[in-house]
């Protein structure tokens, strides 16, 4: 919700998928593929292990050894269906990891 607030998510617009806590990397890629088609962008939330390994299936060149608290990866999909959000149709674009903002 905090995440929400900040990016000016109505309430309304999130989903709670039980599914995702703690979820193993196939569980995450089951829950994706059966996101709403009508949405361009979703914001998983979730823990480790099961974020980390998911995101380097996405990866080209590098691997994370590990997804931080409050660590944000963004993956960009070149199909417009979650059923197809799969590696070699969607690659790690950008990430963000708390001790990247610290001055």
């Amino acid at each position: 919700m905090l995440f929400a607030k900040e990016m000016a998510i109505d309430h309304w617009d999130i989903l709670i998928e039980k599914d995702i806590y703690d979820a193993l990397p196939d569980t995450l890629q089951e829950v994706t593929s059966r996101l709403n088609e009508d949405w361009s962008t979703v914001a998983l939330f979730g823990h480790n292990p099961g974020f980390t390994v998911y995101a380097n299936r996405f990866t080209e060149g590098f691997r994370f050894d590990n997804i931080p608290t409050c660590g944000i990866v963004r993956i960009d999909s070149d199909t417009s269906y979650w059923t197809d959000f799969v590696p070699g149709h969607a690659k790690v674009m950008k990430w963000y990891f708390p001790k990247d903002c610290l001055d």
